[in-house]
């Protein structure tokens, strides 16, 4: 890899730092471009300058920047890079920072839907709130999986520890068969390994994350058994909607999918990962906002 190819990739991660600690997609952050200002007498922040011209729209998802200003404070310490595990930074093995605050963007952003869309909202398609709850509740299952296989992943690569006891106690890995020839080829084979693999878990299968999560990670990630029957509900119900158009196996449409009974999943989903990330010791970060 070149100097000028390892300078884009570290630009590239801290724009994506920067965008996370936003609240919005690197995407976004890229289409409004602010300028980053950095000030020698104020080694401890810098200014995000954004232009006048930019669309009102995605300037109001900038969380932290106040109506009507073009300009706000960022900490200094979101630039310094992850330290070092065995020669991979959190650049070059590509794991989301912050799993946690990713999840709390679209919960945010699937409440407001379900309070302008949902039953008793302003929104004008009112005839069509059945199909958005559903897709509301589609979507937030969506968000689920997508915390647990982040969170999983980066504090599994990210912690020998954790990374050993995987190894050890999968039985999936424990059955690898490999090549001195692949190990020779790839000097992060196991760590790319281990990724792939669970990469390719379902992480709607939550009987199986959560082994995962006591082997790998060492906590239980059900906080009761209310939770846990509400969930495994939940995930059946998606299932449905997905694949049966809201309509269980014998036909039957599910009328249980109301604007109520979402933003009750909301809740519920919430409360799941806010004891995963206290399990974790990661939650000093965030104060969610009831919807």
């Amino acid at each position: 890899m070149s100097s000028q190819q390892l300078d884009e990739m570290r630009e590239a991660a801290r724009d994506n730092r920067i965008a996370e600690e936003l609240g919005i997609t690197l995407d976004i952050f890229e289409t409004l471009s602010p300028e980053i200002i950095f000030d020698d007498d104020h080694p401890f922040y810098f200014v995000l300058q954004f232009n006048e011209d930019s669309p009102p729209e995605l300037l109001r998802l900038v969380q932290g920047l106040d109506e009507g200003e073009y300009s706000m404070r960022i900490d200094a310490g979101i630039l310094e890079e992850p330290d070092e595990w065995d020669g991979a930074t959190w650049t070059e093995i590509g794991e989301v920072a912050q799993p946690y605050k990713v999840f709390l963007n679209s919960y945010y952003h699937l409440g407001d839907i379900l309070a302008e869309y949902g039953d008793g909202g302003s929104g004008i398609l009112r005839n069509s709130t059945p199909v958005i709850s559903r897709m509301v509740f589609c979507q937030l299952i969506g968000a689920l999986e997508a915390y647990l296989g982040d969170t999983l992943i980066r504090n599994v690569i990210g912690d020998k520890n954790s990374f050993m006891r995987l190894l050890s106690l999968d039985k999936e890995l424990i059955e690898t068969r490999v090549t001195l020839l692949e190990f020779a080829k790839n000097q992060n084979f196991l760590q790319d390994h281990v990724r792939t693999h669970l990469q390719s878990v379902l992480y709607h299968n939550l009987a199986k994350v959560g082994k995962l999560y006591k082997i790998a990670l060492q906590i239980d990630i059900w906080p009761g058994k209310e939770i846990k029957e509400n969930l495994f509900q939940a995930i059946q119900w998606r299932h449905d909607c997905i694949h049966r158009d809201g309509r269980t196996k014998d036909g039957i449409e599910l009328t249980a999918i109301t604007t109520e009974y979402v933003k009750e999943v909301l809740e519920t989903v919430n409360s799941f990962i806010l004891h995963i990330e206290q399990k974790l010791g990661e939650i000093q970060y965030y104060s969610p906002r009831k919807l």
